[in-house]
């Protein structure tokens, strides 16, 4: 295995937590004599840090290994920066849910150590080059539609404030978007509270991240700092909207009533607990990894699971194991496995679990 003596460190912008877990990690890398080198935008906001400091896209050319502190969506533009550096990219997880970032911070020193002494697989991916597109054209080329600006960091004096999804423009104005993607587990008791829904891992609630987007997120374009921005792009007047996508699970056995305001065409599935799984005969379910959460899932033929290979799976999973994305997988035309369904399989004493 490689060893990694030159370290970059990315960081999301805009969360003290981040920046805690960051001077934990630099300590740790600095007392294993490696040198650690920051990225030059999480460096202004961490003050006395006295390391060397890059361009993401420069990190590429210096180090080994480069670690990202922060969610799915801070990995994948660093790896969308560093792909053609070829060097791997580890994740350290201040998200909600963490599809790629697999280390959670308080395992942090002893994952990254492992990684370190060599103890590691590499899951090599493809980057797809893509473009949104309304009405079979690119959002950039479509009539009366003008994309702005996207990620749009606002800031205060060196301090982030936040961020701006994406601005656009259209015939009915200049839009502010905040967009997200959410998985959460409904409550077996009736409640139409979106704070009822809680997130597989029961760090975050449905209600909590509405009351964040139009407290905090969707008003942020009003505010004086992005006026200066928004300024800068031509822009002086803008509606703030919400796209939030996602998978709403409903208890099985038991019926909960979807939370208020819900779409009622919602990506749908059920969440069980441990003791009370069954399985009909004839079923496939197969464990999803983080990273396939969102999309529905495809298996080519051969690499699905067979009913027993999923019976030793369930054998040796822990009890108190976090909750498990599962799916039952029916045959195609082709002879690849497509989702039929989507089921999380929790703990018992789910959402009374340790650490949660």
């Amino acid at each position: 295995m490689e060893q990694f003596r030159n370290i970059g460190i990315i960081g999301r912008l805009g969360s003290s937590q981040v920046l805690d877990t960051i001077r934990r990690l630099k300590k740790f890398l600095l007392d294993r004599h490696l040198h650690v080198i920051l990225e030059d935008t999480i460096a202004e906001v961490l003050p006395g840090h006295g390391l060397q400091t890059s361009t993401r896209k420069l990190l590429g050319e210096v180090c080994d290994l480069v670690i990202v502190v922060g969610g799915d969506g801070s990995l994948l533009g660093a790896a969308r920066a560093l792909a053609r550096h070829n060097i791997p990219v580890l994740g350290i997880n201040r998200g909600n849910l963490g599809f790629l970032t697999d280390i959670r911070p308080d395992e942090l020193e002893e994952k990254v150590a492992e990684v370190l002494d060599g103890h590691y697989l590499v899951e090599n991916r493809f980057l797809l080059q893509a473009e949104v597109r309304r009405h079979h054209e690119a959002i950039g080329q479509a009539p009366g539609i003008e994309l702005l600006a996207a990620n749009v960091a606002i800031r205060d004096a060196g301090r982030t404030l936040g961020e701006l999804d994406v601005v656009l423009r259209d015939r009915d104005g200049v839009h502010h978007l905040e967009l997200a993607i959410k998985l959460y587990l409904g409550p077996q008791e009736a409640s139409l509270d979106p704070h009822a829904w809680l997130g597989p891992g029961c760090h975050d609630r449905l209600g909590s991240k509405l009351a964040h987007l139009k407290g905090h997120q969707l008003p942020m374009s009003e505010g004086a700092h992005s006026r200066e921005v928004l300024a800068r792009l031509g822009v002086e007047q803008v509606q703030a909207h919400v796209w939030l996508g996602g998978y709403l699970f409903y208890p099985w056995p038991g019926h909960a009533e979807p939370p208020a305001g819900a779409n009622p065409q919602h990506l749908r599935g059920r969440w069980v607990r441990r003791r009370e799984w069954v399985m009909a005969e004839g079923e496939h379910w197969q464990p999803l990894q983080r990273h396939a959460w969102l999309a529905p899932a495809r298996i080519e033929a051969g690499e699905g699971w067979t009913v027993e290979q999923f019976a030793a799976w369930l054998h040796v999973l822990e009890r108190q194991a976090p909750a498990q994305l599962l799916v039952r997988l029916e045959p195609d035309a082709e002879g690849a496995w497509q989702e039929a369904e989507r089921v999380f399989l929790v703990a018992d004493d789910w959402p009374h679990v340790p650490g949660a």
